[in-house]
């Protein structure tokens, strides 16, 4: 069957569909979606989505998500969040926040803070 504007291609191992506005290619290992702004690819192990502004790739293990302004990395131990003036580090024993001006160490027994100028430790027993 044809219908105007769509073209098909069709074999025992892929599958591809064309329109003015999106391409979808699919075999049996892994699926593309293409619009003017969305790219999906998906396999059994990755999904990667891309926009003009943001694109995201997750894995069984981790997941990436990239903007112009923010990079945020999630596996299931540590999370890393970076802006142009902060990154922020979190596991399950520590967290990190560091600006230009000033760097933030925290665990369950002690938190670090450092500047140009100082350096404050404190415990539970002492600051």
């Amino acid at each position: 069957m044809t219908i105007p504007y769509i073209a098909t291609i069709t074999t025992p191992h892929i599958v591809n569909i064309v329109t003015p506005h999106i391409v979808i290619i699919a075999t049996p290992h892994i699926a593309t979606i293409a619009t003017p702004h969305v790219v999906t690819i998906v396999t059994s192990h990755i999904v990667i989505i891309a926009t003009p502004h943001i694109a995201t790739i997750a894995t069984p293990h981790v997941v990436t998500i990239v903007t112009p302004h923010i990079v945020i990395i999630a596996t299931p131990h540590i999370a890393t969040i970076a802006t142009p003036h902060v990154v922020t580090i979190v596991t399950s024993h520590i967290v990190i926040i560091a600006t230009p001006h000033i760097a933030t160490i925290a665990t369950p027994h002690v938190v670090t803070i450092v500047t140009s100028h100082t350096v404050t430790i404190a415990t539970p027993h002492i600051a």
